[in-house]
């Protein structure tokens, strides 16, 4: 399962290498990466923001980001995307979402229909067709998107079992110490479902910057 360690065997299992965070191409088909990208949020990312959601989201207050942590565009532009589903509540447009947050609709037709193979996200074609959430909100628990929309190498190259040179490799200790803490990580973001990100008072700014823009 992407972003996920395991131990089997004695052997730190880890993801496949995936993408960088400027990549808008589902993580099954983007290419390795020239530099490992970090886990944050694009909208948290060095403390500006190109998101109208940014002060009023709770993701990047839960993922406790910070300037050395990024998530990948492709992911961002998910949770965003599922966001935006579950504030409407019904069958909305890509264009809507586009204008919403001011971002490219061409980049959102590959996010929607990765988000629609997973099964988070319906799509209908035709006169009173659309887009719109294919699960309770209730149900999508944060981590598990980010598990499945996000790929990255590994973070050290003890990690890759083809290509690592590293003599340290089975004596050194700093592996388990951050198999850990990316675990932990995502431990965080599955205690949190997309409803608790879209609820009470910054749910209902988010619902006006938002649904009422695209309106």
């Amino acid at each position: 399962m992407p972003g996920l360690f395991c131990w089997s065997g004695g052997v730190l299992e880890q993801w496949a290498p995936q993408p960088n965070h400027h990549s808008i191409t589902p993580p099954l088909h983007r290419p390795e990466p020239r530099v490992p990208p970090d886990l944050a949020l694009h909208c948290a990312s060095f403390g500006v923001s190109s998101s109208k959601m940014h002060g009023a989201c709770k993701l990047s207050r839960r993922l406790g980001v910070n300037r050395g942590m990024r998530l990948s565009l492709f992911t961002d532009y998910s949770l965003r995307v599922l966001m935006f589903a579950a504030l409407k509540g019904q069958s909305f447009s890509l264009s809507e979402v586009a204008e919403a947050y001011d971002i490219s609709r061409h980049h959102l037709v590959k996010v929607v229909n990765y988000l629609a193979k997973l099964g988070y996200l319906e799509t209908r074609r035709g006169r009173g067709g659309g887009v719109s959430l294919a699960m309770k909100p209730e149900d999508i628990r944060v981590g598990m998107v980010v598990r499945r929309t996000e790929g990255t190498p590994p973070l050290v190259e003890c990690f890759d079992k083809e290509h690592n040179t590293c003599i340290l490799n089975g004596s050194c200790r700093l592996k388990g110490a951050l198999a850990q803490a990316v675990n932990a990580f995502y431990e965080t973001l599955d205690r949190h479902t997309l409803r608790d990100l879209i609820a009470g008072a910054d749910g209902s700014r988010m619902q006006r910057l938002l649904i009422s823009s695209s309106s």
